[in-house]
């Protein structure tokens, strides 16, 4: 590595490990939230956040991305969603004794007081850093994309299909000797995190029953179905210009299945809880 001013190269060739940046974060949101309790069987609970947060950092203690220039990692944090809507909801069914249908007899006594509940989240998508061929003489210092043309998101899913449009972004100059970096010339124009990834829609249905034993001793059935709707939950699209893939979205998130999971096809379980 060679000092910038004076062209000699630095007396020091061993790796040096930070530990500590102590960089700091913001959130800012705002929240409303509509509840509407239960009544006549029905409750529901609406909630909606338009937020953002900033961050210097990829994770708590992660390593910085631009180290000339510290100010440049100020950018939206990587799990930044701007927009989440969830919905839940219980509905009791009207069957059954003291209901609209069914009221009397064995078989309204059977089905009746079954309930459904759900919930449904709608969010926007995280941000991502477009990155180019890294041929900066400044080791450890990350080259970000130029952005040459329009950005504009195409929408654009799976592997023959674009996300955005690449043509708006080129590869910096570079340095081939001693480097003072300078934006838009050969570290790239573009910041960390600067566009953002497909958002996607979660929704969960269950349907349950209390059945009442003897005194303290009662059976709930229930039928849980995740994913109902199955809507594909996409994975950012590739954001390396030497990638083939670049502009393509190529996965989907995959944090798992079950009632906290996303990006997992639909399911459904059945279960049958003993209390006592």
């Amino acid at each position: 590595t060679l000092d910038p001013n004076t062209g000699v190269q630095y007396k020091r060739t061993a790796a040096t490990t930070q530990y500590y940046l102590g960089n700091s974060t913001n959130y800012e949101a705002l929240q409303v939230q509509l509840n509407r309790r239960f009544t006549k069987g029905f409750s529901s609970t609406s909630a909606f956040t338009w937020g953002k947060g900033l961050g210097y950092q990829s994770s708590n203690d992660g390593g910085l991305t631009f180290w000339i220039e510290k100010r440049r990692n100020y950018a939206p944090n990587d799990f930044d969603r701007r927009l989440n809507f969830e919905q839940a909801f219980t509905y009791e069914l009207p069957i059954g004794p003291g209901k609209a249908l069914l009221s009397h007899g064995v078989i309204g006594r059977a089905i009746g007081g079954f309930r459904m509940s759900g919930i449904v989240s709608i969010v926007s998508g995280t941000p991502f850093t477009v990155s180019a061929n890294n041929n900066l003489n400044t080791p450890g210092e990350a080259q970000t994309a130029n952005l040459v043309g329009t950005y504009r998101v195409l929408h654009g899913t799976g592997t023959t299909n674009q996300w955005f449009d690449t043509a708006a972004f080129g590869q910096p100059t570079g340095c081939t000797a001693i480097c003072t970096p300078v934006l838009g010339v050969n570290v790239g124009n573009t910041g960390r995190n600067a566009f953002y990834g497909p958002g996607y829609v979660q929704n969960n249905v269950s349907v349950f029953k209390t059945y009442r034993l003897v005194e303290n001793f009662s059976l709930e059935v229930r039928a849980d179905v995740l994913q109902l709707s199955k809507n594909p939950q996409f994975a950012n699209p590739s954001a390396s210009i030497t990638s083939s893939t670049f502009g393509k979205v190529t996965s989907v998130i995959g944090s798992g299945t079950g009632v906290n999971g996303t990006g997992g096809g639909r399911s459904m379980q059945l279960a049958a809880i003993f209390r006592f």
